[in-house]
């Protein structure tokens, strides 16, 4: 379960199973079920036979880019796609789990609002707007033990700390990747307590400078940044922006320069727009 847990998650998973009088087959691949009518077994590739009342089998949708295939669109994962959502075909555009952007497909909603909203702004003339990316969260229940994870939780390099909380006892583990002051994934099994609250902050980009040491504490709900965020790329919220404009700050390229608002994918620009004239009236 690379994709979902890292090493210690998965030992800490493994665990549990065992402790419920589970036996665990690792790497194995089923050539066929056996039954006649009624499973009653597997058939592993190596020929060993493992019986069972009940087979289960994980079965997960993917976007079919077979069609964009024999159109001589590139295809990967996906349909891969740049900061427009334009495919290697000019005028043909993909979002959603057709789409794969920078190696990452999702199928997350708030993925598939951010890319159709963007795509809507670029196709109606907005040739400054652009597609970053967005963090996928992954949320799954095994055994009773609640997980999440999202981003780069398992980035180990020279430039990204990682702060981590690892009871095995009580089969707990929480670990936070930050990268510039700013979350850049995580990951949380047994103890899922503020965990939506960090998913926020990294998909927002807030500064977390201030708050850094309680990220692990289960409870940042009195800590999180007041105000509504605006620029979600930046981590910007409508209020840093009005107490700007109040200071002086009456144009876009001022807040541009001052707060790195709309700078990236350039989808709050608007709303900027309005706040400066809002303000000069």
């Amino acid at each position: 379960m690379e994709k979902q847990l890292d090493g210690i998650g998965s030992e800490i998973l493994f665990y549990e199973i065992k402790k419920r009088g589970i036996s665990v087959k690792i790497g194995a691949e089923v050539e066929s079920v056996l039954g006649d009518g009624r499973a009653r077994g597997v058939q592993l590739a190596n020929g060993e036979v493992r019986e069972g009342d009940l087979i289960l089998i994980e079965a997960r949708l993917r976007a079919n880019v077979e069609l964009a295939f024999q159109a001589g669109i590139f295809v990967n994962k996906g349909i891969v796609v740049n900061e427009r959502l334009e495919t290697s075909i000019p005028g043909i555009y993909a979002v959603g789990s057709a789409a794969e952007f920078r190696g990452i497909v999702s199928n997350d909603s708030e993925t598939v609002a951010q890319q159709s909203q963007i795509l809507g702004r670029f196709l109606a003339g907005d040739s400054t707007v652009q597609y970053c990316g967005t963090l996928s969260c992954t949320r799954f229940r095994v055994l009773g033990l609640e997980v999440i994870s999202f981003g780069e939780f398992n980035s180990d390099d020279e430039e990204s700390n990682v702060l981590s909380y690892l009871d095995r006892g009580q089969s707990v583990y929480k670990k936070v990747i930050v990268r510039d002051n700013r979350i850049v994934g995580a990951l949380f099994l047994g103890d899922i307590s503020s965990s939506e609250e960090i998913l926020g902050l990294a998909r927002n980009r807030i500064d977390i400078s201030l708050i850094r040491k309680n990220l692990l504490s289960g409870n940042l709900k009195g800590q999180m940044p007041k105000g509504k965020i605006l620029c979600s790329c930046m981590g910007v919220t409508r209020e840093e922006i009005q107490a700007r404009i109040k200071r002086g700050m009456r144009t876009v390229e001022a807040l541009q320069e001052g707060l790195r608002v709309g700078v990236t994918c350039g989808t709050c620009l608007q709303e900027v727009r309005d706040l400066i004239k809002a303000a000069v009236k």
